[in-house]
């Protein structure tokens, strides 16, 4: 299973009944719909559709409708005279161009007024079953802070999206050792740790084993007792040798000192040790991690090795 099969699996289990928030009962309707709700929350464009949609929900029946008279009625969404111009424009071209089909391609809806590259792929995605996504601020802003898809324009957003395949050592998987599933993350501060190992808690395993290597000295003497207390989230903890980088060590800071506050932490000698602990301790139903900002993937590696 590749990285982007692996995420839509686990969005699947945790939102089972994802739908889209606006109510349509039809391409057309899905369009209009998507169209009002520029700038507007689809809590009120529910209320609004709601009420439009009993006497015009086809290009039909809108077209009947004066632009004024439409304008009053959607006057709650916002930006009402442009949104009343697009909708008996794309509604024209519907019939006149589609035979009173709202097209099923990203490239004939483009062409429809008031219908950009969002609005399409929301039609396109929703309507019609295809391949899509529409980058709002939203979907912009976190897949660029994910590291999902990097990009200044919501195009290259979709484009990164579109051919994602993984973060490197961020919640990634290294592979199945004796039933037990192995990933890596590259956290290294206590909050990411935090989130990681909360995270980890809820994804249904039996036990979550956490193998840490803390990053320089300095860092780890900062923040000891936050790692020392987050670590605690785990199952069980295994402790790699402090990863000095550039540091030597002054302060007398050691993984084993770590171990010491940790109920049940077993501080080993290096990432063969920790592999080897990692094979003795897997079981099926386990999640073992891997996690610090240096080398300590090579231990999943490793570990991963032992059953080649």
């Amino acid at each position: 299973m590749n990285p982007n099969e692996e995420i839509l699996k686990e969005l699947e289990r945790l939102y089972p009944d994802a739908r889209p928030a606006l109510h349509f009962r039809s391409p057309y309707e899905l369009l209009v719909a998507v169209v009002l709700s520029a700038q507007c929350t689809d809590e009120r464009v529910n209320r609004v559709t709601a009420e439009l949609f009993r006497e015009y929900n086809t290009p039909e029946t809108m077209l009947t409708l004066p632009q004024e008279e439409l304008e009053k009625k959607i006057f709650s969404c916002g930006f009402y005279h442009n949104k009343a111009k697009h909708i008996l424009s794309a509604s024209r071209d519907i019939l006149e161009r589609f035979g009173g089909e709202v097209p099923a391609t990203l490239e004939e809806l483009q062409t429809l007024a008031g219908v950009g590259r969002k609005t399409a792929n929301v039609v396109y995605s929703v309507a019609f079953g295809g391949d899509a996504i529409a980058v709002d601020t939203h979907v912009f802003r976190v897949s660029n802070r994910l590291g999902l898809a990097s990009g200044k324009t919501p195009e290259a957003v979709e484009e990164g999206l579109s051919t994602f395949a993984g973060a490197g050592r961020r919640f990634e998987k290294k592979g199945v050792f004796n039933g037990a599933d192995v990933y890596d993350d590259y956290a290294h501060h206590p909050d990411e740790l935090r989130a990681l190992l909360t995270t980890a808690k809820t994804l249904g395993y039996q036990r979550v084993v956490c193998a840490f290597q803390p990053h320089t000295y300095s860092r780890t003497a900062a923040l000891f007792h936050q790692f020392c207390q987050v670590l605690q989230l785990a199952d069980k903890v295994l402790l790699a040798p402090i990863y000095a980088a550039r540091e030597t060590d002054t302060m007398g800071m050691s993984a084993e000192k770590m171990a010491e506050e940790i109920p049940g932490a077993v501080c080993c000698r290096g990432l063969e040790d920790v592999a080897e602990r990692l094979a003795a301790l897997a079981r099926p139903g386990d999640l073992i991690l891997t996690v610090g900002a240096g080398d300590i993937y090579l231990a999943g590696e490793s570990l991963m090795g032992c059953q080649a």
